[in-house]
């Protein structure tokens, strides 16, 4: 009787998640390499971001909870976020790889490593809590892609420094010289002196 009523309490505290009827059949398929598969790979591995893979269906009533969850927070953290949602109807032999049982099953990949993971339609809260201890835990990993774009910035910047002086100014100055004035000051030709003074 305790048994019984334990298994009620902990559904209660789980969040909800579907299980597919033939999930035995989605993991007896081979999992040989598609281009599904090289796909996955390759965005897993994007360098210098937080990569969520969302394994989902329509037919799956959290999964339809969540998506607008992941997408908004995909949103939120655009330049360090990115998100793909994968149908395991349409790729059984990468769900099968991954051993995706029940779902939704949410996945975060780091370059390539997965680094997190949960089952089942999750607040928005306990999402944005992941994604915050991953970039701090994360940060050098994540760094290496931000450091990337911010070095041809500054080389921009610089050639504008050296525009910003103004050599036209030095021009200006040489333009009004002392030179012209100096012959003003020459003795006058006539040998005219100042008055009271004779010449010796």
């Amino acid at each position: 009787m305790k048994f019984l009523l334990f298994i009620p309490l902990l559904a209660i505290g789980m969040p909800s998640s579907c299980s597919k009827k033939s999930a035995t059949q989605v993991h007896s398929e081979s999992s040989s390499q598609t281009p599904e598969n090289t796909d996955f790979s390759a965005f897993i591995s994007s360098p210098g971001t937080i990569n969520i893979v969302d394994f989902t269906a329509t037919w799956c009533g959290p999964c339809q909870q969540l998506k607008p969850v992941l997408d908004s927070i995909a949103k939120e953290h655009s330049g360090t976020v990115q998100l793909r949602a994968i149908d395991i109807d349409k790729e059984k032999s990468l769900a099968a790889q991954k051993g995706v049982g029940g779902i939704p099953d949410v996945r975060f990949y780091i370059n390539g490593k997965e680094v997190d993971k949960f089952m089942g339609a999750y607040p928005k809260e306990h999402i944005d809590g992941i994604i915050a201890k991953l970039v701090k835990n994360h940060a050098e990993e994540l760094k290496q892609n931000t450091s990337t774009p911010a070095a041809p910035i500054q080389p921009s910047t610089t050639p504008t420094a050296p525009a910003a002086p103004t050599p036209p100014a030095a021009p200006n100055s040489p333009t009004a010289p002392a030179a012209p004035a100096q012959p003003t000051i020459q003795p006058s030709k006539d040998n005219l002196l100042p008055p009271g003074m004779s010449k010796g």
